[in-house]
């Protein structure tokens, strides 16, 4: 009797999640259900009234401590969405693993090409530069209502206490687009007991009120519409200063610092622009 009615539970519980992911395919949903299942046992998430509250499609802005959270915390963003897909920028080596790229599939990310890697023979397989570049490739996915996800220090930052600088290009995502930040701050109950970052352990992922830039976006989109350097300088100043506000929020959330002095119009005087370079990447 008792194996009929644990049955019958089992079964209630996987409708009951098939039901509420019905836009996933069934191998989607096993691979979310596998991730998830390290995912509750280390991630303790604050903050999940703000991802209900913010106007879709946003861009989530995340710190970077190690490899293991770049899986777990967007599945995890993903299970508490009902299956909606952020798609996060990050490098292609990551997809060409086995069993690591299905995973990583499941998120539908954006590639970054540029980087080598450093097994030859996986470099052997590194596609050819694609069309668009990162920053139009996710602008593309915001236009369809689609959202995004970035580590704005660009790479893994193993440093306890500090953030790395944040790469401009999320402040030219959100202007461009007009759309709003959701900040993430990942942090570990180890990381100021030992000082260090954990490779794995018990993880904090604190999710930040949305922050919104009507202003500055009217403004941004003013300056792009001018043509010669005085409308690329005015961008870019406001690309950083968007930046500079966004590294401040996941500063607070992480609980690391962030030692950067915030942008002064007198450091644009002569920017050196590009979509890519500026562009974040795990």
């Amino acid at each position: 009797m008792n194996r009929h009615i644990q049955k019958g539970a089992m079964s209630m519980r996987w409708n009951t999640f098939r039901a509420s992911f019905k836009g996933l395919t069934f191998r989607e949903r096993t691979l979310l259900g596998f991730l998830m299942l390290p995912a509750h046992l280390l991630l303790h998430v604050e903050g999940r009234e703000h991802l209900r509250s913010i106007q879709r499609p946003f861009i989530v802005a995340c710190n970077h401590n190690n490899a293991v959270e770049s899986l777990l915390v967007p599945a995890a963003l993903m299970f508490l969405l009902q299956g909606e897909k952020i798609s996060f920028v990050i490098d292609w080596m990551f997809g060409k693993v086995p069993l690591l790229g299905s995973l990583i599939e499941l998120i539908d990310p954006v590639y970054v090409y540029r980087k080598q890697s450093t097994w030859r023979r996986l470099e052997m397989k590194r596609p050819c530069q694609p069309q668009r570049s990162v920053l139009e490739e996710c602008s593309r996915r915001l236009s369809l209502g689609r959202c995004v996800g970035i580590f704005p220090e660009g790479v893994r930052n193993h440093d306890s206490a500090k953030l790395l600088k944040g790469r401009r290009g999320i402040g030219h995502m959100a202007l461009r687009n007009g759309v709003s930040v959701l900040p993430v701050g990942i942090d570990y109950p180890l990381r100021v007991k030992k000082g260090r970052i954990p490779f794995i352990g018990k993880t904090i992922v604190r999710i930040g009120a949305p922050m919104h830039f009507p202003l500055r976006i009217a403004e941004y989109r003013a300056a792009s519409a001018r043509t010669g350097r005085a409308g690329l300088c005015r961008s870019t100043f406001l690309a950083a200063c968007t930046t500079y506000d966004i590294m401040l929020e996941i500063a607070r959330l992480c609980g690391k610092c962030y030692d950067f002095p915030s942008p002064s119009t007198d450091n644009f005087e002569s920017p050196n622009v590009t979509t890519q370079e500026d562009l974040c990447r795990v």
